[in-house]
């Protein structure tokens, strides 16, 4: 995930692994896929924008902007705390586990969040487009007969791999990395078109929310496209919209899990004051945009 400030552009997501909307994204997948777990019938993970999967906290990179110190940082310290709830302890103990001597040192990414879930007849299919990182993603789920890995575009994987062949039941996430203006219009386009190919299975999209109102024309966007079921998740961090740099972010589910929206919003209640600069601004807001 990397996301556009302005004009200036971070394409790398160790400058922000860890960060608030890392742990909004988790929680997010987590509660979903821990939804999916509960019955027997095998699920499939599909990641369009999956990343490397495991981030260095002590990279030159991730210290350069510390964003991790005001995300994952804070919430490792409620580890012992006696009202944390239980998807932000499930979700701790699987940062934890990539910790195992107790310091905060690597977070993990989306593929491993779902690897962690994942039963022995589950299966992830992950993409990402820059060799490179595919290449050290590949070698970290090497020994995961799961998991594939391919160095390719997310976005035409909606395409191939849907709906799918082996699996009724699944999850999408679709994590982009929103570094220039057209992509809110190819998320929007790529999601009505997965949805039509596989109309039950889960979509999950996340976004940065900005001055640029580009969050509010997608989901004005996708309520006319005649998609239904949409829920979104969004958390605002700072109370209005700053001129630059990123205010909040959220998270579309189709398809969500029934009584998801309940968990989420008890779950955003208690994280905004955990995290949030000021837990007396800023904004949490769980809602439908297309009910069913």
């Amino acid at each position: 995930m990397a996301f556009f400030f302005g004009d200036k552009m971070n394409y790398q997501h160790i400058f922000h692994a860890g960060n608030a909307a890392d742990v909004l994204k988790h929680l997010v997948l987590l509660g979903v896929l821990r939804a999916l777990a509960r019955k027997a019938t095998p699920f499939l993970y599909l990641d369009t924008h999956a990343g490397g999967g495991l981030y260095d906290l002590n990279a030159a990179a991730a210290l350069k902007t510390a964003e991790f110190q005001t995300g994952i940082g804070r919430l490792w310290a409620t580890r012992e705390a006696a009202n944390v709830p239980p998807l932000v302890e499930d979700y701790l103990n699987i940062v934890a586990a990539r910790n195992p001597h107790g310091t905060l040192r690597t977070y993990p990414g989306s593929p491993l969040f779902a690897q962690a879930v994942a039963r022995s007849d589950d299966q992830l299919i992950l993409f990402e487009q820059a060799a490179e990182v595919c290449n050290y993603l590949k070698a970290l789920c090497a020994d995961d007969p799961r998991v594939s890995a391919h160095n390719s575009d997310g976005y035409a994987a909606l395409k191939a791999f849907l709906p799918p062949r082996t699996r009724k039941r699944g999850v999408v996430l679709i994590d982009p990395p929103f570094e220039d203006r057209n992509e809110f219009t190819r998320v929007g386009e790529a999601l009505i078109g997965a949805v039509e190919r596989w109309p039950t299975g889960i979509f999950l999209v996340w976004y940065p929310i900005t001055a640029q109102s580009e969050d509010a024309q997608l989901l004005a966007r996708l309520r006319a496209s005649g998609l239904r079921k949409i829920l979104s998740v969004e958390w605002c961090w700072h109370g209005c919209r700053l001129p630059k740099g990123m205010n909040g972010s959220g998270m579309l589910i189709v398809n969500p899990p029934w009584q998801f929206e309940r968990e989420m919003d008890t779950l955003l209640q208690w994280l905004h004051p955990q995290l949030a600069p000021d837990a007396r601004a800023g904004k949490v807001q769980v809602q439908w945009c297309v009910p069913e």
